[in-house]
């Protein structure tokens, strides 16, 4: 009979392979193939539809502000500085697109990026809804040239 102690002696701890053993793999590994990144083919077809709306939405939002939005939220008595103050307003998201890339790059790398695109997304939705709520130029008080 072996005594209690020896045998205590020879068996590993708890999760550790017994000495001459290799550990076994977890059912997991084995079974699942392993996730590694998006495959180059799904990463670049993201880029392109991401890339596409975006300018998209450049397209949109210029041809808006040179059409609607300088008779519209800027003074209609002279039309070239209207058009220059709506195209102004539009070169503002090209000055804020690097900055944001910098800010918000960091920002995902850091802390995840999926937190990074929730954050952009919920700062990006309420200027355009409080544009929407600014009355035109012709209703506005002379005291109040900015929304």
């Amino acid at each position: 009979m072996t005594h209690p102690a020896s045998r205590a002696a020879s068996t590993p701890p708890a999760g550790q392979a017994p000495a001459g053993q290799s550990p076994a793999a977890p059912p997991s590994a084995s079974s699942a193939p392993a996730t590694g990144p998006s495959s180059p083919g799904k990463v670049v077809a993201a880029a392109f539809i991401g890339t596409a709306l975006e300018w998209y939405d450049f397209f949109l939002f210029g041809t808006t502000a040179a059409i609607v939005f300088a008779p519209l939220f800027f003074p209609v008595n002279d039309p070239v500085a209207s058009t220059v103050s709506a195209f102004l307003s539009f070169s503002a998201a090209f000055i804020a697109r690097p900055v944001g890339a910098l800010i918000f790059g960091h920002v995902g790398d850091k802390y995840g990026r999926r937190g990074a695109l929730v954050a952009t997304v919920m700062i990006m939705g309420p200027p355009p809804r409080s544009w929407g709520c600014c009355p035109p130029t012709r209703q506005r008080a002379s005291w109040l040239p900015f929304c």
